[in-house]
């Protein structure tokens, strides 16, 4: 099974994760100060939910977008 998780990363923060794109664009505008940007990592997992393969899919929203 496919799944994807959301990461919001500024400088000198730490990264937070989001199981769903919205939330995480929701969370980079509250801080767009901090110059944020969503990245996506594609997750496959087993029948148990264990994580056995991911790929990061790359930037796919930057505070540039909205200034």
């Amino acid at each position: 099974m496919i799944t994807y998780i959301y990461f919001v990363k500024c400088p000198g923060c730490d990264d937070e994760h989001f199981d769903f794109f919205d939330e995480a664009k929701e969370f980079a505008l509250g801080c767009l100060s901090q110059k944020p940007i969503i990245t996506q990592t594609e997750v496959n997992r087993n029948d148990f939910g264990e994580c056995t393969d991911h790929c990061d899919l790359g930037t796919v929203w930057s505070w540039e977008d909205i200034v």
